[in-house]
């Protein structure tokens, strides 16, 4: 039987995590999520967050970190996702400057020294993709790729399903493209590219039961729901997602 482990970006109903994270945390686990992935702590301590998470039986997958932080204050930002016991760091998105080719080999360069440090804590970089990642350069190359490729192992591809099919590529086939180096995928369903509009995973394109054997094959560890419109994501969403992906098993 294949099966995953399911995550939660709290982003997605970041309003109650502002007003209330010890009792978000308490709902997402009594949904049967296994872990979460922070953006942000919405001013607690981390060693507040962390004894919450192991208390309720949440683990810390992975944190979506600004590259700011990661970058100039690399030791100490790591110090504190290694206390709530991440495993991963991601960085979410990156400023105007870097979206070009050769902002993206800066950016790679740039990366390696900061995956180092994450590897020496235990911890994997990964690079969280929007859809203007798969804008072609002069050659031909996405964004994503002319990052990936020039920074090679050293940096894990966080791919975003959703923002993959908005940008109209295909989705299972970047999986596949990035065996390896996918150990947690963002389960984004779209309603609709144009304009975007997210929805609950099994609701929208998403082909989700094709992109879950691919990560199988591929490697994955964890599936993340994200639902991130501007409106809030409502808790019957949250359940939706995870009640869908928990009916996918298949051998």
């Amino acid at each position: 039987m294949i099966t995953f482990q399911i995550g939660l970006q709290l982003f997605s109903i970041r309003q109650m995590a502002e007003k209330d994270l010890h009792e978000t945390l308490r709902r997402v686990k009594a949904l049967g999520y296994d872990g979460v992935e922070l953006a942000g702590l919405y001013g607690h301590d981390p060693e507040e967050v962390k004894k919450w998470l192991d208390d309720i039986g949440l683990e810390c997958i992975s944190a979506h970190v600004p590259w700011k932080d990661l970058s100039e204050k690399t030791g100490e930002t790591l110090d504190m996702y290694q206390k709530l016991g991440c495993r991963y760091v991601a960085i979410p998105s990156i400023k105007e400057d870097y979206r070009s080719r050769e902002g993206m080999e800066k950016l790679a360069s740039q990366a390696v020294p900061v995956a180092e440090a994450c590897r020496e804590r235990g911890m994997t970089l990964l690079y969280h993709n929007h859809a203007f990642e798969y804008e072609k350069d002069e050659n031909g190359d996405s964004l994503l790729s002319t990052l990936l490729q020039t920074a090679r192992e050293e940096l894990g591809a966080q791919l975003d399903l959703g923002w993959v099919l908005a940008a109209g590529e295909d989705p299972e086939e970047e999986i596949k493209k990035y065996e390896g180096r996918v150990s947690l995928l963002h389960m984004k369903d779209v309603e609709t590219t144009d304009p975007v509009h997210f929805c609950p995973v099994g609701k929208g394109l998403l082909p989700v039961r094709a992109l879950m054997r691919a990560a199988y094959q591929a490697e994955t560890k964890w599936l993340i729901v994200e639902q991130d419109n501007e409106e809030p994501t409502t808790w019957n969403d949250v359940e939706y997602s995870i009640v869908f992906l928990k009916d996918q098993r298949f051998e």
